[in-house]
């Protein structure tokens, strides 16, 4: 893609792969009703994670004229998992005029 020309990279990482469903059905069968994310493959999510950003950073420092972004599902996710509410601070304002909250506030406060 550099070769065509594109400058502008953004690569996601992986989210918590120990918190998908199905590993969370599988993991949870020695613990009874209570659902947990299994951790051997969270971390093994976050080795990846931590040697994707470093290849991003040498990729960086091989192409200086071109920018590459390392996209945080990872922590994002993790938020949600760990603490739900965080989400939903906001209830009251749709996902899409979360981009907008600025122009939200001054034409709901004037």
């Amino acid at each position: 893609m550099y070769e065509l020309g594109a400058r502008r990279f953004v690569v996601a990482g992986l989210p918590p792969l120990g918190c998908l469903p199905v590993q969370v059905s599988l993991g949870s069968i020695s613990h009874g009703l209570h659902r947990v994310c299994v951790d051997k493959q969270n971390l093994a999510a976050r080795v990846y994670n931590d040697n994707l950003r470093n290849s991003l950073n040498e990729l960086q420092s091989q192409h200086p004229n071109a920018r590459f972004t390392y996209g945080d599902i990872y922590t994002h996710l993790m938020d949600m998992i760990t603490t739900p509410t965080l989400g939903f601070l906001y209830i009251y304002i749709p996902f899409y005029d979360m981009f907008c909250w600025n122009e939200f506030v001054r034409t709901k406060l004037n």
